[in-house]
């Protein structure tokens, strides 16, 4: 089956606290250190993960292609702030889900929800940091070099792409070595998981490019970048005070 007839999707991306004792007693009491929400990384069902504290009151998701440059921007230019900022204290969740634009996000994508939770997150900064290099080289691809991606099957595609995008040393370095890499890039439902995300973000949630976001089920029109979500988070933090 060839790895473009997954999903059609249209290519856009246009888009001191300090405790005082009283003299009676005989030690300063202190007070519990507060647990840092940003250190907690799980799996989201939707193929990629959730930062944060599952239960927080304000919910973000980031639709990412990780063909797409404004992307990789946002991820830069959001990744410190959102984290001490919003996700730390417990008051904001950000899961990340993986859209499919083009044929070379399929495997992209499996590529970087390869290992745990917390490997994924790694994946994903180090993948998007370093897509001025690999993407390059993918988009400069022959013809007929594309035509073997799709000609190879799901699998085998997935495989030629990776290999041309020269990620492998990267995702190595990373804890994800060739074999397990292999097993998520034939991971079917992992990418029918994908594929069907973004199929329902496209279709029902209103999703026409990436970077995306809804916050609290709602979507953020016409916000793409960095200060329009931060605007959007400190808003809903407000409202929820």
């Amino acid at each position: 089956m060839s790895i473009s007839r997954i999903l059609f999707a249209t290519p856009l991306c246009t888009l001191a606290l300090v405790a005082v004792a009283a003299t009676a007693t005989p030690a300063a009491a202190t007070a519990p250190a507060r647990a840092d929400w940003s250190k907690n990384i799980v799996a989201a069902p939707a193929g990629g993960v959730l930062i944060g504290n599952p239960d927080a009151p304000n919910k973000l998701v980031e639709y990412i292609s990780y063909t797409c440059p404004h992307c990789a921007h946002f991820a830069d230019e959001s990744a410190k702030p959102l984290a001490s900022g919003f996700i730390a204290d417990g008051s904001t969740s950000v899961e990340i889900r993986p859209y499919l634009r083009t044929t070379i996000d399929y495997a992209i994508s499996l590529a970087v929800t390869c290992g745990t939770p917390e490997q994924v997150f790694g994946n994903h900064a180090a993948v998007l940091a370093a897509q001025p290099d690999w993407l390059v080289r993918l988009e400069s691809a022959s013809p007929e070099r594309q035509a073997q991606w799709d000609a190879a099957g799901a699998t085998g595609g997935m495989a030629m792409v990776i290999a041309d995008s020269g990620l492998q040393p990267l995702l190595a370095r990373r804890g994800i070595d060739a074999e397990q890499l292999s097993a998520c890039l034939a991971d079917g439902a992992k990418l029918q998981a994908i594929a069907d995300s973004t199929n329902y973000a496209s279709h029902v949630t209103g999703v026409e490019g990436t970077p995306s976001f809804t916050l609290n089920g709602h979507l953020l029109y016409d916000v793409f970048d960095w200060a329009g979500v931060r605007s959007a988070l400190i808003a809903a933090r407000s409202a929820h005070n």
